[in-house]
């Protein structure tokens, strides 16, 4: 409530505030007003500003009405609780006070109920107050009052208390009108049977007097007598003890009957001790009677269910599990035991019938039909026993034939494992071991055609499930026997193709060593090259011929390879490391072949390069000789000059090519020197030849030095001849222009 006026409060003051901006809104149209009389363009228009300021007008007056309202409706709400409270707590005190009144008398007992009928009449209507409580308390909590959720929650859980505060206490107060209702009735009804009572005890007693001096129940012929006997014993007993209680609760409201002294009270309590023994005795025969009964029932039940039970255990199929073999022939031997043992069971019955029905000679028909009905059980439980040993032998003979011949095909599974994992054996002794495999599994096929025949003997007897459980069972063992078989024939085969295909791999490895071996003498074949570069080619592309064979094995090789590896795992060791070690051997002389061989073909190469180059070399020696020869002729015929310049002319075209000659002996030295490089791979034929062109070519060098020289000396000679010719002739003609100037 403090919340609820506190939000209305603060929505009434925010109210007050929006309703003071009226007038600065008001300001605001005047001078927009007069700045549009004036001319001026509007701005900014209001028309939206006073449609928020309406709204929120609206909205403030919705929200004020609403907490207004609220407010009224929980002063309403406090009201009417507080109303209620103080009619419960008045009314809970009148029904006190009515309560603990008892009335002395029939007729004050009738005027006080009807009085109470009334109040309880004011107490059933004052529900519909509580409901509309109820109403009200809902309206505070309704979702269209704004409240935060946990002040909600918090007011629904007070009134909802409140509520339900009011509605236990209205409770309480109708429980209470109620049971002084019940009070009043029954104080009515205790004066009404006040007398009733006491004339009807009196008239009982007579007759239970009478009824006592009788002879004891200690004797029936049934069960159903005996129950009867006790039952109107019992009937007496308590009529008289509630004839006795009766009177005395009566007499406690009445002056009429004040102690337990008086003579009907006193002859009442005689009658009820010996009525109770004999109510005693009648009960201890019903309780034999009873025992009897119970046992016979107890007997009946177990014969009835022990019937059943061989019915069950006779109409179940043998059973093709040993266990539940086991099970039947150990179920039929312990119902057959408990039938047994219910012969002295029998006999102490027929004792009990004699003794409750006092007669000695008499037969209880029921007792004569169970002896009948065990006899007959023990016959047939017999017979069954003996049919279920049978039944459990003939399971124990087939259940290990089974698993014998399981165990020997596991022992099969295991010794194939070990030969298809076995390398230390050779290839032939694995061969020979599963091919004896191959026999013996071949062999327990007619342990299979032994146990399919034991099977379908014992077939007839057995369940739908167990006839195929058995199909199953021959079937799984066929079915193992058969893939044991053809993986025993596999490995057979596979160690037959392995045995063959290694006789052809060391056929294989043994043609190419041979082929090594012989490729080896043939790129190990000294080849002389030829002096000639189209013959040493010829020998070098015969060569080549050998390195593209020599190539093209490798294809061969590296496929045998891969066949030899793709039979290495099916080998045994030894095998394995024979043919491993040839494979090494072999690719380690065929790389070294390969490289042999590659390397005598560069070598050849280099040769026939050199060979190409040497004579090249040579013919050019041999061609510039020749040029520088002519040249020299041309020197030796010419005619020496008379001048001596001409001759000193003469002199140096002979020295310039005395210095080529010289310059170019190098050349001839370089041409020697491989020459002499390569005369070692040279046949006699190519080395005379050889030698022959490096001795012409030197003699053609000496001879043109030689030439060179003689020329250079002769003009030499003749230069200074001519020098001293001159030296002197040029004397006289200084003597002769002298001798002219003096004359």
């Amino acid at each position: 409530m403090g919340e609820t006026k506190s939000q209305l409060e603060k929505y009434q003051s925010l109210q007050s505030e929006v309703l003071q901006k009226k007038s600065t809104l008001d300001d605001l149209k005047q001078q927009s007003a007069q700045l549009q009389e004036r001319g001026g363009q509007e701005t900014t228009s209001l028309a939206p500003l006073e449609r928020r300021y309406t709204v929120i007008i609206t909205r403030l007056e919705e929200i004020i009405t609403m907490f207004v309202k609220v407010t009224t409706t929980h002063k309403e709400y406090q009201g009417k609780v507080q109303e209620a409270e103080k009619w419960l707590m008045l009314m809970s005190n009148k029904l006190m006070s009515e309560g603990s009144s008892q009335p002395g008398s029939l007729e004050s007992a009738q005027q006080e109920t009807q009085q109470h009928k009334a109040v309880m009449q004011e107490v059933e209507a004052f529900q519909s107050n509580i409901d509309s409580i109820r109403d009200t308390s809902k309206q505070l909590t309704s979702p269209q009052v704004p409240m935060a959720d946990v002040a909600r929650a918090k007011l629904k859980h007070k009134v909802s208390s409140q509520v339900d505060t009011l509605q236990s206490s209205y409770g309480s107060v109708k429980t209470a009108g109620q049971q002084v209702q019940q009070h009043l009735e029954a104080a009515v009804h205790k004066h009404e049977q006040l007398q009733e009572s006491l004339q009807a005890a009196d008239e009982w007693l007579k007759e239970a007097t009478a009824a006592v001096q009788g002879e004891e129940p200690r004797h029936a012929s049934s069960l159903e007598e005996a129950h009867k006997v006790l039952e109107e014993h019992k009937a007496m007993l308590e009529k008289t003890k509630a004839t006795e209680s009766s009177i005395s609760a009566v007499a406690e409201d009445s002056d009429d009957y004040t102690d337990g002294s008086t003579p009907l009270q006193g002859r009442l309590e005689e009658v009820t001790e010996q009525m109770q023994h004999r109510v005693t005795i009648a009960s201890g025969l019903v309780t034999e009677w009873e025992g009897l009964e119970k046992t016979k029932g107890k007997l009946h039940s177990f014969l009835q269910e022990a019937e059943t039970n061989l019915a069950q255990l006779k109409g179940k199929p043998a059973e093709l599990s040993m266990n539940r073999a086991k099970t039947q022939a150990s179920q039929i031997q312990e119902l057959a035991e408990e039938v047994k043992s219910k012969e002295a069971f029998l006999k102490a019955l027929e004792q009990k019938f004699s003794s409750l029905s006092g007669d000695k000679g008499a037969k209880d028909p029921v007792i004569s039909e169970l002896s009948q009905q065990w006899e007959q059980l023990c016959v047939s439980t017999a017979a069954l026993q003996t049919q279920r040993q049978g039944e459990l032998k003939a399971v124990e003979e087939y259940q290990d034939a089974r698993e014998q011949l399981s165990s020997r095909l596991e022992q099969y599974q295991a010794s194939l494992g070990q030969l298809d994992q076995d390398r230390d054996t050779s290839t032939p002794v694995r061969l020979d071991k599963a091919k004896h495999l191959v026999a013996d599994l071949e062999h327990q096929k007619v342990t299979i055609e032994e146990l399919r025949t034991r099977g379908k003997v014992m077939q007839t007897t057995l369940t739908v499930s167990d006839q195929k459980l058995l199909q199953d069972h021959v079937s799984i063992l066929e079915d193992h026997l058969e893939r044991l078989l053809k993986e025993a024939q596999s490995q057979q085969a596979r160690l037959q193709t392995a045995l063959e295909h290694f006789s052809g791999a060391q056929f294989q490895t043994a043609g190419s060593q041979t082929w090594l071996q012989t490729m080896q003498g043939r790129a190990a074949a000294p080849v002389v090259l030829k002096l000639d570069v189209q013959e040493a080619q010829k020998q070098l592309e015969q060569y080549s011929c050998l390195c593209k064979e020599i190539d093209e094995r490798k294809a061969s090789l590296a496929s045998m390879q891969e066949f030899v590896e793709e039979l290495l795992p099916d080998l045994g060791k030894a095998e394995k490391k024979d043919l491993e070690d040839k494979l090494h051997s072999i690719q380690e002389q065929y790389s070294q072949l390969e490289r042999d061989a590659k390397g005598r073909r560069q070598a050849l190469g280099r040769g026939v390069s050199e060979r190409r180059d040497l004579l090249s070399e040579l013919e050019q020696c041999q061609t510039w000789l020749e040029q520088t020869g002519r040249k020299a002729q041309t020197l030796a015929e010419e005619p020496i000059a008379l001048q001596p310049h001409a001759v000193q002319k003469q002199i140096n075209s002979c020295k310039t090519l005395q210095n080529a000659v010289s310059s170019y002996q190098p050349n001839i030295a370089e041409v020697n020197n491989k020459a002499q490089n390569i005369l070692g791979d040279l046949d006699e034929d190519d080395k005379v030849k050889l030698d022959s062109a490096l001795e012409g070519l030197q003699e053609g060098n000496d001879d043109l030095q030689n030439q060179l020289t003689t020329r250079m000396t002769s003009l030499e000679r003749s230069l200074h001849d001519r020098e001293t010719f001159q030296a002197d002739l040029d004397s006289c003609s200084q003597w002769l222009k002298q001798a002219d100037i003096t004359t």
